[in-house]
C-alpha cells in the first residue's frame, strides 16, 4: 500500500523469514512481473533488445548489466548456427 509520502514501502525480509509472505507483500504493492504493468514490458523490451543485437554481435551491454546474458546467448547461438549453415551448404555440393 502507499505510504502517506505516497512513495510505496518495500520490507526486505530477513533470512529468516517466509519468502512466500514477502513475495505476496510485494505483489499486493504492484511490485511484480505478473499482470501488465511497465516494469515487465520494460524487462520484456531488454530481453529481446539483448538477443536482436547481440545475434547480430553489435553494441554489448556494460559490464554486469542484466542483458548481458541475453547477448552472450544470442551471440553463441547464431555463430553456432553460422557454422552448421555453412556445413550444410558445403555438404550439398
Amino acid at each position: 500500500m502507499p505510504s502517506r509520502q505516497g512513495r510505496l514501502r518495500l520490507v526486505l525480509p530477513s533470512p529468516e523469514a517466509n519468502l512466500n509472505n514477502a513475495h505476496d507483500a510485494t505483489r499486493r504493492q504492484g511490485l511484480s512481473i505478473d499482470g501488465d504493468n511497465a516494469y515487465k514490458r520494460d524487462l520484456c523490451d531488454m530481453i529481446i533488445g539483448a538477443l536482436a543485437v547481440g545475434a547480430q554481435n553489435s553494441n554489448p551491454p556494460p559490464a554486469g548489466h542484466l542483458g548481458q546474458r541475453f547477448w552472450d546467448m544470442a551471440g553463441r547461438s547464431a555463430s553456432s548456427t553460422k557454422k552448421w549453415s555453412r556445413r550444410s551448404v558445403s555438404l550439398g555440393k
